[in-house]
């Protein structure tokens, strides 16, 4: 923004629309002025000086909320013109949620069914020219369930945000699920889920576009990988292969853990081996994945249940069971010695609530895993009908093909970079290879989440052939 910012504006907003704090109470307890309610913002804030060192205040604030991901001036601008935006285009039509859902299945979806009116049109043309148009579509999704008011809305203190909350996350959980066939996304269970004296208007903004960012990163397979890369600098490579059990690392019960590694940096195999009074030991198998969440030096594991593989391979629907997120504490000193896990949502009911996991050094211990292993127990694959293997056979990429090495040594997959697949943005650091699934072999482009059976008909529908020279 040029010339003098509008320092007494933005106050006036933030304290007439309860942005930032739910009543006027909390609004004068954070400026230090119990005189706002009864003298109005511009005797309380009638200098410059003063009302500059307010806003930096609130800008700082907002910062440290948001993960530093909220501007709190870019905010107030946008929200004002998106306020005009919406009052000329949308507060007057009587179904608004519906004229919004429009608006969101037209850029998120790529349905061939979604056919806009030319005034439609024009409102989406305008729309797209918002530089963060999750941001923008976040305020058309506030203001349309009156989760948000005005930008110059005097209406009062907030009544019931906790209800807000749910309308709002209702409504994307049912755009995710219903009209983009995605499965739950933990972003909206974050917003239900936070902590009710941190809730606000600010925050269920911030979560909304969330929710968004994410609809986005999985609306294309090129999004997808592109959001995939992002995660990967994310990853942590722990010091964490071995032996745990909940009980000190001694040999107290009959449940253990095994952490193995993979080929990926900070991904492993986490198995759970529990010994039976049959002389069985069960084996549950999960791949996991240790990683700092973005903007925040807070570590979190991410642990997928191997029948989400199972149904991303078969384009069936993922279930909320298949994948849970723990936060993560990190014990020891120097070596890691402990890992204490708490779920991050409460909606995962099919996941314990928590781990305090301990890294089994004691001899006898360790023996006694080994003979249950390798001599006295038989062992039960508890998930061998979603067991797959996975081999990494990206060999080259050309300007125009991606090369993947067949089962078949010396053949390889000529594969054309497409960008309506993704395949344009692979790179040497991309999982691609072939997965073997209840001994079917499919093509596989993980971090696109793209899966194609390895069969002439259906390679054929990507331009795949098979050639012995890498060109």
């Amino acid at each position: 923004m040029n010339g003098t910012k509008p320092y007494m504006e933005w106050i006036a907003t933030l304290a007439n629309t309860r942005f930032l704090y739910n009543t006027m109470e909390d609004f004068e307890k954070a400026t230090d002025n119990n005189s706002i309610a009864s003298n109005g913002v511009s005797r309380c804030f009638a200098t410059e000086q003063k009302q500059r060192s307010t806003f930096r205040d609130f800008r700082v604030e907002v910062w440290e909320r948001t993960n530093y991901a909220f501007d709190l001036e870019v905010i107030l601008d946008t929200y004002k013109r998106m306020w005009d935006f919406y009052k000329t285009n949308f507060a007057r039509r009587v179904n608004v949620q519906d004229a919004v859902l429009l608006m969101l299945k037209n850029k998120y979806t790529h349905s061939e069914q979604v056919r806009l009116t030319k005034k439609y049109e024009d409102i989406y043309n305008e729309l797209e020219k918002e530089s963060c148009l999750e941001l923008s579509f976040a305020f058309l999704i506030l203001f349309s369930l009156k989760c948000l008011q005005g930008y110059d809305s005097k209406s009062g203190d907030v009544t019931n945000i906790k209800n807000d909350y749910v309308k709002a996350m209702d409504f994307l959980d049912y755009f995710t699920c219903k009209q983009c066939g995605m499965e739950h996304v933990a972003a909206i269970s974050m917003a239900k889920d936070s902590d009710d004296k941190s809730k606000s208007r600010l925050m269920l903004l911030y979560y909304t576009v969330n929710v968004l960012v994410v609809i986005n990163n999985y609306s294309s397979a090129g999004n997808t990988g592109l959001m995939m890369k992002g995660y990967r600098c994310q990853f942590l490579d722990l010091d964490i292969l071995g032996y745990w059990n909940e009980y000190d690392g001694e040999a107290s019960g009959t449940v253990f853990w095994q952490i193995e590694g993979s080929t990926d940096r900070g991904v492993y195999f986490l198995t759970r081996w529990e010994k039976r009074s049959d002389n069985t030991l069960h084996k549950y198998t999960y791949t996991t994945a240790f990683y700092v969440q973005n903007g925040s030096s807070h570590a979190m594991v991410y642990i997928v249940h191997p029948e989400m593989v199972y149904r991303r391979v078969h384009g069936e629907m993922v279930s909320d069971e298949d994948q849970v997120w723990y936060n993560l504490e990190i014990g020891g000193n120097g070596k890691i010695t402990t890992l204490t896990l708490k779920r991050a949502f409460s909606n995962r009911a099919a996941w314990k609530e928590s781990y305090c996991l301990t890294r089994v050094e004691d001899k006898k211990t360790l023996a006694l895993y080994d003979k249950w292993m390798n001599k006295t127990c038989e062992i039960v694959d508890k998930l061998a009908k979603f067991a797959y293997t996975f081999t990494v056979t990206l060999a080259a990429i050309t300007k125009d093909y991606l090369y993947v090495e067949t089962l078949k040594s010396g053949v390889y997959y000529r594969v054309p970079r497409d960008e309506r697949y993704g395949f344009d943005v692979v790179d040497i650091n991309t999982n691609v290879g072939i997965i073997t699934v209840g001994g079917t072999n499919y093509l596989s482009f993980d971090d696109l989440m793209v899966y194609i059976k390895c069969t002439d008909t259906e390679l054929k529908k990507y331009g795949i052939v098979t050639v012995k020279e890498i060109l």
